[in-house]
């Protein structure tokens, strides 16, 4: 059930403002609309501990939102987005046990909290908090008289007392029920509602709130982190036990001792939804910085039909087992996964050899490779595909030079030996720029012109958000956007929730990672964007 909430609640925030295309709506007709002013952090921040496992919080009026979907979706789609919009916001606050449209709309406000609390023991359960602003004198207190008044009427046994000099309402646990949830409420000034999954965290959340060195809403390395951060109308906070698990980062990057979690704002634009965040780490990461990767002077020149493309800096950094760079440990593994699924010598051979700027871009024929030309040097590929009694050869295509390392090997096919040539590298050699593959289909597909690529195009709209130019970088058209989505737990989730596949919503994802001293010295800066229609 935790996990649930959690997953669902931080998805359905960006299904809700990026999956209809929320940010087409006018400034003039759009609430959600984020101006030039940071991310203020709201009074509920007070009540979360700075160690909270994940926390949300969002300036988004659940009441309006579905009807802001509904008027920008499509003619023939708009019943259907409106109930989608719905089923999801009302899930969401159904898995704390919430009503949302018998207990909550009347009165709830437009900030709403969440966080996920650590448990006190290693036994001990994760438990949670939400924070919901009241837009409505007394709402809140009427609420909370009804709210218990249907459980005690139900059998739920309640206690009342004070702790901090609020008033706390709680149910005792059901122990013979798995999984019951014993909710403890109390009432902050009369237009903050705090509703927690047991009295402990409650009276944790009250702790916490007198306490300026522990607290979020005091945090001044916070505060300045999201002041050098996009502006947003969203801001996440995860720790480190919970980026692998929920969000799939590298277990490899989690294991180091000195990282610290991550923070992110959320906006809405005329992309999609974007993300700005930081991962956070206690020591200075000065020695791991890398230099600003400088365009490579050749995607212009490829064809409009890349599926994918990414920027790498020093891919054979990045590569290497022994390196403790933060970089090298996040992409790492991340590029390792994709040479296992493409199982070719020759794609590892260039990766593992690049000193200088790489480009890898993928399309239906399969990879290439764009370096420098003395990076890797052509001398040092013929020689280690020499040692492995490959032979180099010339040959001409569509009028362009190649040169191809080869051999005979026999493969067996329906019980009978067979003579076939093993390819793992075409060079395709081009001013200042070497161009690798294993197909000539996709080195021929340079002759389709100059114009600017879709993907190209996504990634200097990503350059945009909060300015640096990030060293490494990947752009995935709707096809593997898609893919890439469809093995991602939270998305899993969402889907479940929305009661049907969501990946027709899904245009395109741009990503960057690097180091940005803008930022701080202890950090590494990540962005996305993710494209919907």
């Amino acid at each position: 059930m935790l996990s649930w909430l959690v997953k669902l609640t931080a998805c359905s925030l960006i299904l809700l403002l990026s999956g209809y295309g929320v940010e087409k709506i006018s400034i003039y007709q759009n609430p959600i609309h984020v101006d030039d002013r940071e991310f203020v952090l709201p009074l509920a921040a007070k009540f979360f501990p700075r160690h909270s496992a994940f926390t949300i919080h969002w300036l988004i009026d659940p009441n309006k939102l579905p009807k802001y979907v509904e008027e920008i979706a499509p003619a023939n789609h708009k019943k259907l987005a409106l109930n989608e919009a719905k089923q999801i916001r009302n899930g969401a606050f159904a898995l704390a046990g919430l009503d949302f449209d018998k207990e909550l709309s009347d009165w709830v406000g437009p900030e709403i909290s969440l966080a996920i609390f650590t448990p006190t023991s290693e036994k001990g359960a994760l438990g949670w908090v939400m924070a919901l602003s009241s837009k409505k004198k007394n709402g809140a207190a009427i609420f909370l008289e009804h709210f218990w008044q249907v459980r005690g009427l139900a059998g739920s046994k309640l206690q009342t007392n004070s702790y901090r000099g609020i008033g706390l309402i709680s149910e005792k646990r059901n122990t013979d029920a798995k999984n019951s949830q014993a909710l403890a409420t109390a009432l902050i000034n009369d237009d903050l509602l705090l509703i927690a999954s047991e009295r402990s965290f409650l009276q944790e959340a009250l702790d916490v709130s007198q306490l300026t060195d522990d607290n979020q809403l005091e945090d001044q390395e916070l505060e300045i982190l999201i002041k050098q951060l996009d502006k947003g109308n969203a801001l996440i906070t995860a720790s480190p036990s919970i980026l692998h698990s929920w969000l799939g980062f590298p277990e490899r990057l989690l294991r180091r001792k000195d990282i610290n979690g991550l923070v992110a704002t959320l906006q809405t634009n005329s992309s999609g939804i974007s993300l700005d965040g930081a991962l956070l780490f206690n020591t200075s990461l000065k020695e791991f910085v890398e230099p600003e990767i400088e365009n490579l002077p050749m995607l212009k020149s490829h064809s409009k039909s890349i599926e994918g493309l990414a920027t790498l800096n020093s891919p054979y950094k990045l590569l290497e087992k022994t390196n403790e760079s933060p970089l090298s440990q996040w992409i790492g593994p991340v590029i390792n996964k994709q040479l296992d699924i493409n199982q070719s010598s020759g794609l590892k051979t260039i990766l593992s050899s690049s000193k200088g700027p790489l480009l890898w871009i993928q399309d239906k024929h399969g990879w290439v490779l764009g370096t420098n030309e003395d990076s890797p040097r052509l001398e040092d590929i013929n020689k280690v595909y020499l040692e492995k009694n490959f032979t180099k050869s010339d040959l001409i295509s569509n009028k362009k030079e190649l040169q191809i390392w080869s051999k005979l090997v026999i493969k067996e096919k329906n019980n009978y030996d067979s003579l076939e040539s093993e390819v793992p590298l075409i060079l395709l050699q081009e001013e200042q720029t070497n161009w690798w593959s294993r197909t000539i289909e996709s080195l021929s597909d340079q002759d389709a012109g100059n114009e600017s690529n879709d993907l190209e195009e996504r990634l200097e709209k990503l350059h945009k958000i909060n300015g640096k130019k990030l060293s490494n970088q990947l752009a995935l058209n709707e096809n593997l956007s898609q893919k890439e989505l469809e093995k991602w737990q939270p998305w899993i989730l969402l889907q479940s929730l929305a009661g049907r596949k969501l990946n027709t919503t899904i245009k395109g994802l741009v990503i960057a990672l690097g180091n940005d001293e803008n930022i701080n010295n202890s950090s590494l800066h990540l962005r996305a964007i993710l494209n919907t229609r």
